[in-house]
């Protein structure tokens, strides 16, 4: 199943979501209730269902999100290291989540990422409706950092670049620092940031023309910049 990984217009967001785990934690994330959370946002934003469902690399295939849902009703400890899905009939919207450690076949305890890329219609991402959807999400789960990217046409939402590079020695270089989110760390400053109280400190947003705004059920908080 070849999914849509391109920015489909120019007025489309791509809310970002990174989350710092070890083997334990990511084994136990409460993947599905997130996954949830996020579908039922997008359908209800697009007006449109969430449809060919792609489970671990192409692993297990569904047409939509209810068949997924029996499935993991009857196999409850399947692990999800990756899922994807998107909205049909043309729309940009679309759902991808990542976590990585368990996808790995050689298993440590070191830190990894899980991650969640959702893309909307551009309008829709207002601070009420960012501050509505990431106070849901953290009822379940913590994340520790994030943003929102508007990026051109075709561009595409995983690397954030233009089709076909794939991702660059300098992109890997940042996933890797990603993993050092909680001293501090982002990947960028964006126009829409999602940050802890450090990486607002170390990155010394309060002296930057920013709005900050705070997000309950988190020690999080969306800060918006003018760039």
């Amino acid at each position: 199943m070849k999914f849509p990984l391109s920015n489909k217009g120019p007025d489309n967001g791509i809310i970002k979501l990174f989350k710092t785990v070890n083997l334990h934690e990511a084994a136990t994330f409460k993947t599905v209730e997130i996954l949830d959370i996020c579908v039922f946002e997008l359908q209800k934003a697009m007006g449109r269902e969430v449809a060919d469902i792609e489970l671990n690399y192409g692993d297990k295939q569904w047409k939509h999100y209810s068949s997924f849902k029996k499935f993991m009703e009857k196999e409850t400890n399947y692990p999800i290291a990756a899922f994807m899905s998107f909205i049909r009939d043309g729309s940009c919207g679309s759902l991808i989540f990542n976590n990585d450690k368990l996808n790995k076949t050689k298993q440590d305890n070191s830190t990894d990422l899980i991650d969640i890329i959702m893309v909307f219609p551009r309008a829709i991402i207002t601070r009420g409706f960012l501050q509505n959807l990431l106070e849901k999400i953290f009822c379940v789960e913590s994340f520790d950092y994030g943003y929102v990217c508007f990026l051109p046409e075709k561009y595409d939402v995983i690397f954030e670049n233009k089709p076909g590079r794939g991702n660059t020695e300098a992109e890997i270089e940042k996933t890797k620092q990603l993993r050092d989110i909680k001293n501090g760390f982002i990947k960028d400053v964006y126009s829409i940031n999602i940050l802890s109280n450090k990486q607002i400190e170390v990155n010394k947003f309060r002296e930057k023309t920013c709005e900050i705004y705070d997000i309950k059920n988190s020690g999080l908080k969306i800060v918006m910049c003018d760039i």
